[in-house]
């Protein structure tokens, strides 16, 4: 209801009304246009409003009529036979009026001619009102355009809030179907959530733990330290993987990538005082036939060196999904995290 009230006031100004009459009756329009003017109602008279050289037909039906909140017609014997005036109250133009929330209002300056109206008029309430009645029936006159004007107002301030309101579900509608729909196939979904709930779990990794010793500028093996297990997350070390941008899946790549980023955790350092190093990895195969169940890899036949040929797990399209489904979807961290689980140390006598 604020909202109408404030629209209402930002519309509020006077009324316009539009005078349709004969030039023979000028003398009471121009009474009745300066007393309504006392009442802050504004007048639309053509005799005030049409400029030397201008089209009076488009200025009355284009700048005129449709700009006014009322109109009022003034009915006598010489405005019955205007042809002028017969324009203004066509029945076409008085419908296209109401449905504007333009209001039609009728008067006559004798009872008697109210029968050669025509059947549409005669229906509507039209009071006489001449000279000898003037005053009287003024302020009913006054009050009825403000009342037409406040309610065109109001209607006014209702339809535009409808239609914003309106702009506003639509809005939020398709907000809700941007984010109802992804870019993915309902069996993509399937396929992906099924996959990720696969992968989304820890893998253990274990490495050799060898000891160096610098000797002459030279790093030699001592000897084994012991094993180490790591915890990573399955899911997240292949996307780590695959965003180094590696085209093909392959162990000892895999592998070093750990390595790396056990190196820049300082993993290593925290078992000895000298300087250790990571040897063998011992990992299952299970990640090259998971990758190829998923469809994530496909094994291609390329000329290797010495012209022996090679085998290489190629990621296909499927995976590349995937790693955006992930992006998409916020499952994807900016950092791998890798969990140390357990140092199994080695027996004193075994020097390798």
């Amino acid at each position: 209801m604020i909202f109408v009230l404030g629209i209402i006031m930002m519309k509020f100004n006077k009324p316009i009304v539009f005078l349709s009459h004969s030039k023979r009756d000028i003398t009471f329009i121009k009474k009745l246009a300066a007393d309504l003017r006392k009442c802050q109602i504004e007048c639309w008279l053509d005799s005030e409003e049409i400029r030397a050289g201008k089209p009076w037909l488009k200025v009355i039906f284009e700048d005129g009529i449709p700009t006014c909140d009322v109109v009022i017609v003034y009915l006598t014997e010489n405005s019955i036979q205007s042809k002028m005036v017969k324009k203004e109250i066509d029945a076409s133009l008085i419908e296209q009026l109401s449905e504007n929330g333009v209001s039609f209002i009728p008067y006559v300056n004798n009872d008697k001619l109210r029968d050669k109206l025509r059947s549409d008029i005669r229906t509507l309430q039209c009071l006489e009102w001449n000279t000898d009645n003037y005053n009287e029936i003024l302020p009913s006159v006054v009050a009825e355009i403000w009342h037409c004007y406040m309610e065109r107002m109001i209607n006014f301030a209702i339809t535009h809030e409808k239609n914003r309101r309106l702009e506003l579900e639509i809005e939020l509608r398709k907000q809700k179907d941007l984010f109802e729909h992804t870019p993915f196939s309902s069996s993509e979904e399937t396929d992906f959530q099924h996959i990720y709930k696969m992968m989304n779990n820890p893998i253990e990794i274990i490495f050799d733990l060898w000891e160096e010793v610098d000797e002459s500028g030279f790093l030699h093996n001592k000897g084994l330290i012991g094993k180490d297990t790591y915890g990573i997350s399955y899911f997240e070390s292949i996307i780590h993987y695959l965003n180094k941008g590696y085209s093909y899946f392959d162990i000892h790549n895999y592998a070093f990538d750990i390595k790396t980023l056990l190196k820049e955790n300082d993993f290593p350092n925290k078992h000895s005082n000298l300087t250790p190093r990571y040897g063998n990895m011992d990992i299952s195969n299970k990640i090259i036939i998971d990758l190829r169940s998923y469809g994530f890899t496909e094994t291609v036949v390329i000329d290797g060196s010495l012209r022996r040929r090679e085998t290489k797990d190629m990621f296909t399209q499927k995976h590349y999904r995937f790693n955006y489904w992930a992006g998409y979807n916020d499952l994807i961290n900016d950092n791998l995290n890798i969990k140390h689980i357990l140092f199994c140390k080695a027996e004193n006598d075994k020097k390798v």
